[in-house]
């Protein structure tokens, strides 16, 4: 007499087998796919974008460089909403503004100096300006540990860079074109001399 073999052992070893006999099989459960994530869109030139900042620790602030400074700079510096970076130059004593918009507190700070025939500025922002045929490239220099451009324009030696997430922006210009304290290498050791003061909450 031969075994008969149940039929639930044969559907163990087939792959499609089908134990519900006439019965519909059931609908496969559909897994809830999670929304799309909203697109802000592809970014032009010449457009502004918020910049995420990302301000240093206090206890790096340059306390000899901040003693220098009068009151108002110091309250410039605390308005400002990027980490202000000032020269280190213990004779040159710089302006320094962060004005309110009209919708609020301020998204820049402005500094300034002196001296005979020559004249530095000093922009710091948490917006920055998308550039046409730059976009996302990083500076062929480096300043300050991190990517940076340097240009030459009519005479006015400028370098931009991004650090502690702000766009930063130095013009150095000289009243004579033959100061060799306003070539490319002068700007370069402005550049990297100056020092955190405080703001970006600090």
């Amino acid at each position: 007499m031969k075994a008969l073999v149940p039929p639930f052992a044969l559907c163990a070893a087939l792959i499609a087998c089908d134990v519900t006999g006439d019965r519909e099989p059931a609908a496969p459960r559909s897994t809830p796919s999670a929304p799309p994530r909203p697109s802000r869109g592809r970014l032009v030139a010449g457009e502004r974008v918020e910049r995420v900042i990302a301000s240093p620790d206090s206890a790096l602030r340059d306390e000899r460089t901040r003693a220098r400074l009068d009151a108002a700079a110091l309250a410039a510096i605390a308005a400002s909403p990027v980490p202000v970076l000032a020269p280190a130059d213990p004779v040159r004593r710089p302006r320094i503004s962060s004005p309110r918009t009209p919708d609020g507190p301020s998204f820049r700070f402005t500094l300034a100096t002196q001296s005979p025939g020559r004249t530095l500025t000093l922009h710091g922002s948490r917006l920055a300006t998308l550039r046409p045929h730059v976009g996302r490239h990083e500076g062929p220099e480096r300043l300050r540990g991190v990517p940076a451009f340097v240009s030459d324009n009519d005479g006015i030696k400028s370098a931009t860079w991004i650090e502690h997430g702000a766009a930063y922006a130095l013009d150095l210009e000289c009243a004579s074109a033959r100061d060799t304290g306003c070539d490319l290498a002068a700007l370069r050791a402005e550049v990297e001399a100056l020092a955190f003061v405080g703001g970006g909450g600090q």
